[in-house]
């Protein structure tokens, strides 16, 4: 078994881990299918987006592991992917508005860029948040169990 400060160490890494993947999945998806140079245009956008996605997916981390480490898993799953979804979609899409009008990012296809960060984006954030959840209630299912154990030890 893993030993706590592994563990924090490893849970501190791996959102700019995952913020690096959905940035340069997304410079695929948009400069590989135009036939264009990987990366191509000014850096200084390029740099500035891809700390914007590991800023995103540390402000994620840490927002969604406060909620759920705060409550009980839920019965109702569909009515919580909806509310992380939601959220999601609107937080990304504020942020990209905002940094559009701001002159910091640069979104040179228009509409077209806010569809493509969006079907690339979100559904690997929503797989994110999965991780995120299941690493956390996996570790509560064996802390339960432990405590299971110690007691039955001590009824025998």
């Amino acid at each position: 078994m893993m030993d706590t400060n592994k563990r924090i160490a490893i849970e501190w890494i791996y959102p700019g881990i995952w913020g690096v993947l959905m940035f340069n999945i997304l410079r695929a998806i948009t400069d590989l299918a135009r036939h264009g140079v990987f990366w191509e245009g000014e850096i200084w956008f390029h740099l500035l987006a891809l700390v914007l996605s590991i800023l995103i997916c540390y402000v994620a981390d840490i927002v969604w592991r406060r909620r759920l480490y705060k409550t009980e898993a839920g019965n109702n799953i569909a009515a919580e992917y909806l509310y992380v979804f939601a959220e999601l979609f609107v937080s990304i899409n504020l942020l990209l508005a905002a940094g559009q009008v701001c002159g910091i990012l640069f979104m040179g296809a228009g509409w077209i860029d806010y569809m493509l960060i969006n079907v690339t984006y979100l559904p690997l954030l929503l797989i994110f948040y999965t991780l995120i959840r299941n690493g956390i209630i996996s570790r509560d299912i064996q802390s339960k169990m432990l405590i299971l154990e110690k007691k039955l030890n001590l009824i025998s």
